[in-house]
């Protein structure tokens, strides 16, 4: 089995807004309804996301390179590449 790095952004939303827009998802749920693009676009999700309870996930693959030297290897993050409403950035190993 491998093991892939995944490196994504998190922009916070206004609290308010997100508990709104997460009990229309979680209705649609319960009810096995398809979700409205308006939900899909606020929490920016794929086919099998969930929201994140951190924020909205962006892609930043344009502010991430990969890094190594002669014994190590990994990622590097350009700060000044950054979309300005990114708050968090994560790190994750998925298998």
């Amino acid at each position: 089995m491998s093991m892939s790095t995944q490196v994504i952004g998190l922009i916070k939303q206004d609290e308010e807004k997100y508990q709104q827009m997460y009990k229309v998802y979680q209705a649609c749920i319960d009810a096995d309804i398809e979700l409205p693009d308006t939900v899909i676009g606020f929490f920016n999700l794929d086919e099998y996301d969930e929201p994140d309870p951190g924020g909205v996930r962006i892609d930043i693959s344009a502010a991430v390179e990969e890094w190594s030297d002669e014994s190590s290897m990994g990622y590097q993050v350009v700060v000044a590449k950054l979309p300005k409403d990114v708050t968090v950035i994560r790190f994750y190993n998925s298998w």
